[in-house]
């Protein structure tokens, strides 16, 4: 039938099927329920029996609040009624924009007016938007970002009204970075999080920001309002007997949370540094690998004592690296290595050669 079709060419493709099944017989039964709202006279407000309610009460689990139903002859629906189709998410989301689906249908023709949608909740409307249909059509709805909770949505037109209840979720995107993962008594972590609603847009609200040190006690405690970008920062000093080890870092906005985890702990220079040095940035295969290798003191003396440098090469089977040479030789400050060629291996163009060097230090 054309004009059913145009009527549900917005709806999920299950309320298709079962309509299609619906349509191959002459009565429509509990298998294939006739999902549209009526006014004609003489209609029954849901199929007969409790089978028949059980499996409306399924249909529209399934595919969402369908805000009326009729499961009557099909000769019945066809006939000169006029009425409204409306389909909606079975949560809709805080702080965002929720498309509700309607179609009008006057008879064997789509009908045309006025459509308006409305979220009430403790007595009031808390959103409401109106659009013009002709045939079919969407009502944007504004979800207000506050608006988190069990409500009615209502839809209505000239035609007739219904409601149904939808559940609103708040839809809060926390985000939150340090500005390094380690940190010494006496320093400053400084947290940075970011408020986005789903279509990561900034989010205005306010965030929690709760620090715990590596034996589990709270240590601060903060609360800050986001910017116009979504975005607030924190300080949080360590103190200087601060204990070592993992502290968990929690930021908190509404029904949101986030944790990352920092480290804490001592600082110790490094005796000495050492670096390699290659001769070139690349060789041939049948060029041998020539490097040198420097170790100094922090306070600039050369190191004396023993380096050892590794070479590896692309293994031509499964592309881990595998070594090819290793070479001792005793440094006073600097030392240069000769290492043998690397030869032809390219797994898969990958050519690479690794060298890697350790230095002992005289007793």
């Amino acid at each position: 039938i054309p004009w059913l079709e145009a009527l549900l060419s917005r709806a999920s493709y299950g309320i298709r099927k079962r309509l299609g099944r619906a349509l191959q017989r002459p009565r429509i039964g509990t298998a294939g329920i006739l999902l549209i709202a009526t006014l004609a006279a003489g209609l029954t407000a849901a199929p007969s029996g409790a089978a028949g309610a059980s499996a409306l009460d399924s249909a529209i689990r399934d595919q969402g609040p369908v805000l009326a139903a009729d499961s009557g002859k099909l000769a019945t629906a066809v006939g000169p009624s006029r009425g409204i189709l409306a389909h909606a998410p079975t949560t809709l989301y805080a702080g965002t924009v929720a498309n509700i689906s309607a179609s009008l249908y006057a008879g064997v023709r789509s009908g045309s007016g006025q459509v308006k949608a409305e979220l009430l909740g403790a007595g009031q409307v808390l959103a409401s938007s109106s659009t013009r249909i002709r045939g079919s059509g969407l009502i944007p709805l504004e979800i207000p970002a506050a608006a988190a909770g069990n409500h009615t949505l209502r839809v209505s037109s000239s035609q007739g009204s219904f409601s149904t209840q939808v559940h609103v979720a708040a839809d809060t995107i926390l985000l939150m970075e340090t500005d390094r993962p380690a940190y010494q008594p006496g320093q400053t972590v400084r947290i940075r999080a970011l408020r986005l609603d789903s279509q990561l847009r900034p989010l205005p609200g306010e965030v929690i920001l709760h620090v715990r040190d590596a034996k589990g006690h709270g240590v601060f405690r903060s609360a800050s309002a986001t910017d116009e970008f979504g975005m607030v920062e924190f300080a949080v000093p360590l103190a200087d007997e601060a204990n070592f080890g993992s502290w968990q870092v929690t930021a908190v906005s509404g029904n949101r949370s986030i944790e990352t985890a920092v480290s804490v702990q001592e600082h110790s220079l490094p005796r000495f540094e050492v670096s390699i040095e290659p001769a070139k940035g690349w060789v041939l295969p049948a060029e041998p690998v020539v490097a040198r290798v420097n170790a100094e003191y922090a306070f600039g003396k050369p190191v004396l004592g023993q380096a050892e440098i590794i070479a590896s090469r692309v293994s031509r089977y499964n592309g881990s690296f595998v070594e090819f040479a290793r070479l001792e030789a005793e440094i006073d400050g600097t030392t240069a290595f000769v290492l043998p060629a690397p030869g032809n291996v390219d797994y898969r163009g990958d050519n690479r050669v690794r060298l890697e060097v350790a230095v002992t230090e005289q007793a």
